[in-house]
């Protein structure tokens, strides 16, 4: 924003997994450093914390990991580490974080003069709280979730945590009806770049 010009409109994205990793919490940064190159561990990640009034601090967090020992080889240290992941989660108020930087989002949106809108991910109970709280405080936010437990919408077998093409797709056409609903997108010449009608979608373009 110091050196372009705003964005007509910013959609922020949001599911329940997003909390741990917005303060790097320790379940989060274990599975990290668990997956990443030896070479790659110690590199500093973004993180928010709570300050004063609620607000939210972003910082950097080395990505180290010292869990309990023989973690991978005992039943036992493995569930007395996963115990200290709810306490971490506790302690560090995850969720309270990614509202605060909600609100922050918001902020900055109009100061600059900039629509925000939250669209809500997942059919759980951190989105739904989510949804309510952007409601609260004005934010426009919509509901754009699926069923994850429809192996007809998820990668399977493979891969269990991201979507299929066609689960994106529902993401995808349920935003557009909701922009299109709004005033914010209109339909766009067959010749424009963003062209998803092959996939089932009719062709959109923010509106000026």
């Amino acid at each position: 924003l110091k050196t372009r010009l705003p964005p007509q409109l910013v959609i922020l994205t949001y599911a329940h997994f997003h909390d741990e990793r917005n303060t790097f919490g320790r379940a989060y940064r274990r599975a990290t450093v668990m997956n990443m190159a030896p070479q790659m561990r110690g590199t500093p990640f973004p993180y928010a914390k709570l300050a004063k009034a609620n607000s939210a601090t972003v910082g950097r967090r080395p990505a180290a990991y010292f869990g309990l020992p023989i973690l991978r080889n005992s039943a036992l240290p493995t569930f007395v580490d996963a115990a200290f992941d709810g306490l971490d989660d506790r302690y560090t108020r995850s969720h309270d974080v990614s509202q605060a930087l909600v609100l922050e989002f918001s902020r900055i949106c109009n100061q600059h003069g900039i629509e925000l809108v939250v669209a809500g991910l997942t059919q759980e109970p951190a989105t739904w709280n989510m949804m309510a709280f952007c409601l609260r405080h004005g934010i426009r936010r919509v509901d754009i979730s699926f069923d994850y437990e429809n192996p007809d919408y998820m990668n399977l077998p493979h891969d269990e945590t991201h979507p299929s093409p066609a689960g994106h797709l529902i993401y995808a056409g349920r935003l557009a009806a909701f922009l299109e609903n709004e005033g914010r997108v209109k339909p766009a010449p067959a010749t424009a770049a963003t062209n998803v009608s092959l996939l089932g979608i009719r062709e959109i373009g923010l509106s000026k």
